[in-house]
Protein backbone atom coordinates (compact mmCIF):
# COMPACT_ATOMS: atom_id res chain seq x y z
CA UNK A 1 0.00 0.00 0.00
CA UNK A 2 1.25 3.46 -0.84
CA UNK A 3 1.78 5.86 2.05
CA UNK A 4 -0.94 8.47 2.58
CA UNK A 5 -3.40 6.73 0.22
CA UNK A 6 -6.57 5.55 1.99
CA UNK A 7 -4.59 3.96 4.79
CA UNK A 8 -6.99 3.08 7.60
CA UNK A 9 -5.63 2.28 11.05
CA UNK A 10 -6.37 2.80 14.74
CA UNK A 11 -4.11 5.12 16.69
CA UNK A 12 -2.82 4.48 20.22
CA UNK A 13 -5.58 6.80 21.51
CA UNK A 14 -8.26 4.71 19.78
CA UNK A 15 -8.92 7.06 16.85
CA UNK A 16 -9.86 5.36 13.60
CA UNK A 17 -7.65 7.35 11.24
CA UNK A 18 -8.08 7.40 7.48
CA UNK A 19 -4.90 8.79 5.97
CA UNK A 20 -5.50 9.97 2.41
CA UNK A 21 -3.21 12.97 2.45
CA UNK A 22 -1.46 12.21 -0.83
CA UNK A 23 -3.92 13.55 -3.40
CA UNK A 24 -7.40 15.06 -3.67
CA UNK A 25 -9.99 15.85 -6.29
CA UNK A 26 -13.78 16.02 -6.00
CA UNK A 27 -14.29 12.35 -6.94
CA UNK A 28 -11.67 11.00 -4.52
CA UNK A 29 -12.88 13.36 -1.78
CA UNK A 30 -16.45 12.05 -2.16
CA UNK A 31 -15.20 8.45 -2.06
CA UNK A 32 -13.17 9.17 1.09
CA UNK A 33 -16.23 10.77 2.74
CA UNK A 34 -18.26 7.64 1.88
CA UNK A 35 -15.60 5.54 3.59
CA UNK A 36 -15.57 7.80 6.65
CA UNK A 37 -19.38 7.76 6.84
CA UNK A 38 -19.33 3.94 6.84
CA UNK A 39 -16.92 3.67 9.79
CA UNK A 40 -18.70 2.99 13.10
CA UNK A 41 -17.93 6.05 15.24
CA UNK A 42 -19.44 8.41 17.79
CA UNK A 43 -18.21 11.33 15.70
CA UNK A 44 -16.72 11.73 12.25
CA UNK A 45 -14.33 14.52 11.39
CA UNK A 46 -12.53 15.35 8.16
CA UNK A 47 -9.45 17.56 8.14
CA UNK A 48 -9.34 18.76 4.54
CA UNK A 49 -6.76 20.71 2.62
CA UNK A 50 -6.90 22.25 -0.79
CA UNK A 51 -7.79 20.23 -3.86
CA UNK A 52 -5.18 21.52 -6.31
CA UNK A 53 -5.35 21.94 -10.09
CA UNK A 54 -9.13 22.25 -10.51
CA UNK A 55 -10.83 24.25 -13.28
CA UNK A 56 -13.48 25.66 -10.92
CA UNK A 57 -11.89 25.44 -7.48
CA UNK A 58 -14.46 27.44 -5.50
CA UNK A 59 -17.44 25.52 -6.92
CA UNK A 60 -15.73 22.16 -6.39
CA UNK A 61 -14.64 22.90 -2.83
CA UNK A 62 -18.07 24.24 -1.81
CA UNK A 63 -19.75 21.15 -3.26
CA UNK A 64 -17.51 18.98 -1.08
CA UNK A 65 -18.41 21.08 1.98
CA UNK A 66 -22.10 20.55 1.19
CA UNK A 67 -21.49 16.80 0.88
CA UNK A 68 -19.82 16.75 4.30
CA UNK A 69 -22.87 18.46 5.83
CA UNK A 70 -25.22 15.93 4.18
CA UNK A 71 -23.15 13.05 5.52
CA UNK A 72 -22.94 14.65 9.00
CA UNK A 73 -19.16 14.89 8.84
CA UNK A 74 -17.56 17.74 10.76
CA UNK A 75 -15.30 19.57 8.32
CA UNK A 76 -12.10 21.20 9.52
CA UNK A 77 -10.50 23.17 6.70
CA UNK A 78 -6.73 23.47 6.85
CA UNK A 79 -5.00 26.44 5.22
CA UNK A 80 -7.79 27.12 2.70
CA UNK A 81 -11.01 29.09 2.67
CA UNK A 82 -12.19 27.61 -0.66
CA UNK A 83 -14.70 25.35 1.11
CA UNK A 84 -16.59 28.43 2.28
CA UNK A 85 -15.91 27.44 5.88
CA UNK A 86 -13.60 28.86 8.51
CA UNK A 87 -10.02 27.70 8.02
CA UNK A 88 -7.30 26.93 10.54
CA UNK A 89 -3.56 26.67 10.04
CA UNK A 90 -1.78 23.34 9.81
CA UNK A 91 -0.15 24.09 13.18
CA UNK A 92 -3.58 24.72 14.73
CA UNK A 93 -4.84 21.45 13.25
CA UNK A 94 -1.88 19.58 14.74
CA UNK A 95 -2.63 21.21 18.11
CA UNK A 96 -6.16 19.75 17.97
CA UNK A 97 -5.01 16.12 17.65
CA UNK A 98 -5.29 15.65 21.43
CA UNK A 99 -9.05 16.35 21.23
CA UNK A 100 -9.64 13.00 19.53
CA UNK A 101 -9.81 9.58 21.11
CA UNK A 102 -11.64 6.30 21.36
CA UNK A 103 -14.77 6.24 19.22
CA UNK A 104 -13.72 9.05 16.88
CA UNK A 105 -13.16 8.52 13.16
CA UNK A 106 -10.91 11.05 11.44
CA UNK A 107 -10.14 11.52 7.75
CA UNK A 108 -7.11 13.55 6.67
CA UNK A 109 -7.38 14.42 2.96
CA UNK A 110 -5.93 17.01 0.64
CA UNK A 111 -3.68 17.44 -2.33
CA UNK A 112 -0.01 16.76 -1.76
CA UNK A 113 0.77 20.48 -1.80
CA UNK A 114 -1.26 20.91 1.43
CA UNK A 115 1.35 18.96 3.42
CA UNK A 116 -1.22 17.15 5.55
CA UNK A 117 1.09 14.17 6.11
CA UNK A 118 2.45 16.25 9.03
CA UNK A 119 -1.02 16.17 10.58
CA UNK A 120 -1.21 12.41 10.05
CA UNK A 121 2.17 12.01 11.78
CA UNK A 122 0.85 13.95 14.79
CA UNK A 123 -1.90 11.33 15.28
CA UNK A 124 0.71 8.53 15.52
Amino acid sequence: MSPNRMHLHTTARGVTLIDDAYNANPKSMAAAFDTLAAVPARRRVAFVGVMAELKNPEISHRAIAALARRQEIELICVDTNLYGEESITLQAAIARVGEFGDGDAVLVKGSRVAGLERLVAAFA
